[in-house]
């Protein structure tokens, strides 16, 4: 990983190594219809339980910032427990399945409480928007550096 991403995970608790107890999260996930596969697993123990707050895109010009009211930072949590309000359920991701990805999927952290950031059983990461790395540690770089977002429309010969 870059060192810009390496800096903004360690502030948010993560480190080298990172290995949590998920048995909780794993009793969340099944009761809303999720099967934690290999590498779900392996992302959640590394790392879930984390909020990672990360400035916005300097590429938003300052008075558009000012104008709508965003936030100076954006909080990518994989706790989702605490995320969504509970409102988690496998209907909520069936149609990025079937039309997109032809892999099961599994919600392993938002994006402000409004975007699910997933991983597939290959273990390539994907928000809403589309692809966004073939495993966590691209996924992280091109998140918190706002690196290239690939929507789902751009997909062909991608993945």
């Amino acid at each position: 990983m870059k060192e810009k991403t390496i800096e903004i995970l360690k502030k948010s608790g993560w480190h080298p190594n990172r290995k949590i107890d998920i048995t909780d999260l794993v009793v969340y996930y099944e009761k809303r219809g999720f099967e934690i596969f290999p590498e779900a697993k392996k992302f959640l123990e590394e790392f879930g339980m984390i909020d990672v707050y990360c400035p916005i895109n300097p590429r938003i010009p300052e008075e558009d910032i000012k104008k709508y009211h965003f936030n100076r930072y954006d909080l990518y949590t994989t706790n989702m427990i605490k995320s969504l309000n509970g409102m988690l359920s496998r209907d909520c991701i069936s149609e990025y399945e079937e039309e997109y990805v032809e892999e099961k999927l599994v919600v392993v952290g938002s994006l402000n409480g409004n975007q699910y950031l997933m991983i597939s059983e290959s273990g390539k990461m994907f928000t809403e928007h589309g692809f966004f790395g073939n495993n966590a540690e691209e996924f992280w770089d091109r998140i918190l550096n706002y690196d290239i977002v690939t929507n789902w429309m751009q997909w062909d010969g991608f993945i």
